[in-house]
């Protein structure tokens, strides 16, 4: 779990200097670390999950666009 924890906070931490906040920390010993983080525009939000050592699984990354949906889409 150790390594986990320490992989997150290395593919994070890029993000965190460029600006980007953290919304999100979880980690589950028996299932995945994950971190949400919100661009400084607040347009983008990034979900990054890793799973735990050993798992075998891929790690996982979710991008999310941020913002107001346009009149024209909302009937308005």
């Amino acid at each position: 779990m150790v390594k986990t924890l320490a992989l997150r906070e290395q593919a994070t931490g890029a993000f965190e200097k460029g600006g980007w906040q953290v919304l999100f920390r979880f980690s589950d010993v028996k299932r995945v670390s994950s971190t949400t983080l919100l661009h400084p525009s607040e347009r983008l939000q990034v979900t990054l999950q890793i799973p735990v050592d050993g798992d075998g699984s891929d790690w996982v990354l979710w991008l999310e666009a941020c913002g107001e949906t346009p009149a024209s889409l909302t009937g308005a």
